[in-house]
């Protein structure tokens, strides 16, 4: 199973970039604030940075997740009390981000920066994740292999001059990387 859908599964009924549904417990107030932040990115608008620590929980609650679901344990059905404090807005951003990191863990970019075997990630790998420019667009190519239907995206971000062998992103994600997280 992919990592960026393992979130999904750690966290229990939160939103995905495939859903766009927010928490079932949520207030409506901040489902409509997560809706309107997921429209303004949608329409261009840069997905807001995170801090670094919410991305790496994240990561790791994901990891966790996947340890106990291959072991037959429950697997819990509420983000950490720190994720749950974020705004809809924070929420929605930090996930984005660290799917953004999935995709690039599970298509092997991040091989110079990763122990593979044991999912773990240096730290400048999640300064970058948490904090480099980033659009719906950086996303959709860093996930068009992810999403339901792969091709039919993959033709509409070729038209736009993208690579979805070769996705921009990955550049862009390591020299910002390299060039800003120590």
């Amino acid at each position: 199973m992919p990592l960026v859908l393992l979130l999904a599964l750690a966290l229990g009924p939160v939103a995905t970039a495939q859903t766009d549904a927010p928490s079932d417990d949520s207030s409506q107030a901040k489902q409509l604030e997560y809706l309107e932040a997921m429209k303004k990115w949608q329409s261009g608008a840069p997905i807001p940075p995170a801090r670094v620590s919410d991305v790496k929980e994240m990561w790791y609650a994901a990891r966790e997740a996947e340890r106990r679901k291959k072991a037959g344990e429950e697997v819990p059905a509420k983000p950490s009390k720190t994720l749950e404090e974020l705004t809809p807005e924070q929420f929605g951003a930090t996930q984005f981000r660290w799917m953004l990191l999935g995709s690039l863990f599970e298509r092997g970019v991040l091989k110079d920066y990763t122990n593979r075997e044991e999912r773990d990630v240096l730290e400048k790998v999640f300064c970058a994740a948490a904090t480099m420019p980033f659009t719906m667009k950086d996303w959709d190519e860093a996930a068009v292999r992810l999403l339901a239907a792969p091709d039919k995206k993959a033709e509409e971000l070729r038209a736009l001059g993208y690579n979805p062998e070769k996705p921009v992103v990955d550049e862009k994600f390591l020299d910002w990387l390299r060039g800003n997280c120590r």
